[in-house]
């Protein structure tokens, strides 16, 4: 008794001089090979590609298992076939019921406009006919039970229960929850609850988050449920990684890692680095971390302190971290010696005097007696670790006559001599608490409190 040609479905046309507002477009359906169910997209106004009958169905939009989007259509429809019990149909659908829908006069006569009711019956004229369709749909409600706020990069759980009039609950049927530019949609369980998750992307702020249900045409009509939502700032934990035993007219090498929930990385942020009344910044890389240089170190010797600090954003909070440094100094020119055995930090030892070797020990052996202390020349113009030095015995050496009151001391496994030059190798420089008393005379023995190591 259907006939529907492959013909007839390409020669679609709009029939009965079909006028269309600008509100609601045209749409052709989507059908499957039989030609008896047809997907269309929600608020448009659709023209068939096949003639209708009774018993045809038209589901609203493509993948859809929601019952509210199946629509039929019904037995009444006026026969525009000419007996053959084919006619042209076309529908329009809105699942919003605050939305107004067009005049059904304005469209041809075999325009169904169908629009989801509370409840009831509901009857539209199309050029003189009369459609009654009763939707049938009871009314429903929303609670919104998630939660009303969450970190910025956490997990932000949404939920609520759908119920009818009436208090039983409404299983299967989709939910939908937004939250700014967020989204995710969940399917109501027996229990009428839809829950889902979405780690939160946006800036810090108030926000409202939206439960809404698009109802189940005949069934039940559509609802919606709204809460105030924060998203807060997430915390940060910032450490401090970079030098702590600085050099006096050198490079300090600053460097701290700024993590989210003390475990992932933070990039793209600037963290701020302050020694004394120096600073500089960097900015975070892929690890979180960020570096800068203060060069040349000009502080106070002795204890001090080097921060860093991450000032916050619209998405992070604020963070900082300290350690305490040690800024010390070498000597004017050349460098004092310790022996490496003698050269442990927390023991107070001697770096200058007639008895030098008997108050050191080298892993090396002992000492020449000639030898009081002091490195005059160095390999490497200024003291570092590995370099190697020369001197002369006594206090031909030429050592300064003051000491910084924190000296950078360099340590040596052995010293030896070869006719008036004694020689040696720093391996590594403690830096030493000097005491009083010092003088370039080896009879005034230079001595003092070994307080860090600075280079190995």
């Amino acid at each position: 008794m259907i006939m529907r040609t492959f013909r007839q479905v390409l020669l679609l046309v709009i029939v009965g001089g079909f006028v269309a507002s600008t509100a609601w477009a045209a749409d052709p359906a989507s059908c499957n090979s039989g030609f008896t169910a047809c997907q269309i997209r929600e608020n448009v106004l659709l023209q068939l590609p096949f003639s209708a009958i009774a018993g045809d169905v038209v589901i609203q939009e493509p993948g859809s298992t929601n019952v509210s989007d199946v629509l039929r259509v019904f037995n009444n429809l006026v026969d525009t076939g000419g007996g053959t019990g084919l006619g042209n149909l076309a529908m329009l659908y809105s699942g919003d019921d605050s939305a107004a829908l067009p005049n059904p006069s304005t469209y041809s006569a075999n325009a169904v406009i169908i629009k989801e009711a509370a409840s009831g019956p509901t009857s539209y004229v199309g050029n003189g006919t009369t459609y009654s369709l009763d939707t049938g749909a009871s009314s429903s409600h929303l609670a919104y039970t998630g939660d009303t706020s969450a970190d910025y990069h956490d997990p932000a759980k949404f939920s609520a229960v759908l119920t009818q009039a009436g208090g039983s609950v409404v299983p299967n049927a989709t939910v939908k929850f937004t939250t700014g530019a967020q989204s995710c949609s969940a399917t109501t369980n027996a229990s009428g609850v839809a829950s889902c998750s979405v780690v939160l992307n946006q800036p810090a702020g108030g926000y409202t988050v939206t439960a809404s249900f698009s109802g189940v045409f005949g069934a039940n009509a559509a609802t919606s449920a709204s809460s105030g939502f924060t998203i807060t700032k997430e915390e940060t934990t910032l450490s401090y990684t970079g030098d702590a035993v600085i050099a006096n007219g050198g490079t300090a090498q600053l460097s701290g890692v700024l993590l989210e929930d003390n475990t992932t990385p933070i990039v793209g942020r600037t963290v701020t680095f302050t020694l004394g009344a120096q600073t500089c910044s960097g900015t975070t890389d892929v690890n979180g971390k960020a570096g800068c240089t203060i060069s040349p170190v000009a502080q106070p010797l002795g204890p001090g302190v080097v921060t860093d600090a991450f000032a916050g954003d619209a998405f992070y909070l604020s963070s900082s971290a300290s350690t305490t440094t040690v800024l010390f100094a070498f000597p004017t020119n050349g460098a004092f010696v310790l022996g490496d055995g003698s050269s442990q930090p927390g023991t107070h030892q001697v770096f200058w005097g007639a008895q030098w070797s008997a108050d050191n020990t080298l892993s090396g052996g002992s000492a020449p007696r000639s030898f009081k202390g002091f490195a005059e020349t160095l390999s490497s113009g200024t003291p570092k670790c590995g370099l190697d030095w020369t001197s002369g015995p006594g206090n031909s050496s030429n050592p300064p006559s003051t000491v910084p009151a924190y000296m950078g001391v360099l340590v040596s496994p052995s010293v030896t001599q070869s006719g008036s030059t004694l020689s040696g190798s720093g391996i590594a420089i403690v830096v030493v608490k000097t005491d009083a008393g010092y003088d370039g005379d080896p009879g005034h023995t230079g001595a003092g409190t070994i307080v860090a190591p600075f280079c190995h």
